[in-house]
């Protein structure tokens, strides 16, 4: 973060969920969005040089790593120093945003590795 920050650019901290029960749909994505942005303010108790933090559900099928779209979101920091540009990770969930919330349209639920 420090290195972004003296570049005056953004900062992404991605956290990878490689735990058993991510194989398991659960409200994670929505509990954070609440912790983050909603009442708790948790982006209050982060620096200001994290940008965006992107939260990445992985699966692994038939051999193939993929990426949930459903399970997997961006919350973009209110209090950013360098505000990260909006729709970057447009194929999942966007919390924290003017462009809206939610995961671009498609029918495949993956986005293949």
């Amino acid at each position: 973060m420090a290195y972004a920050a003296a570049q005056h650019q953004p900062c992404v901290l991605a956290l990878f969920d490689y735990t058993v029960w991510s194989a398991y749909p659960t409200w994670i994505v929505s509990y954070m969005a609440d912790f983050l942005l909603g009442q708790e303010q948790g982006f209050q108790r982060l620096p200001p040089t994290l940008s965006a933090l992107v939260y990445v559900r992985r699966h692994v099928m038939n051999g193939r790593m993929a990426l949930s779209r459903d399970l997997s979101a961006i919350y973009y920091n209110p209090h950013a120093d360098y505000p990260l540009s909006t729709g970057i990770f447009a194929d999942i969930k966007q919390f924290g945003c003017q462009a809206g919330e939610g995961a671009s349209q498609t029918a495949d639920p993956w986005i293949w590795l």
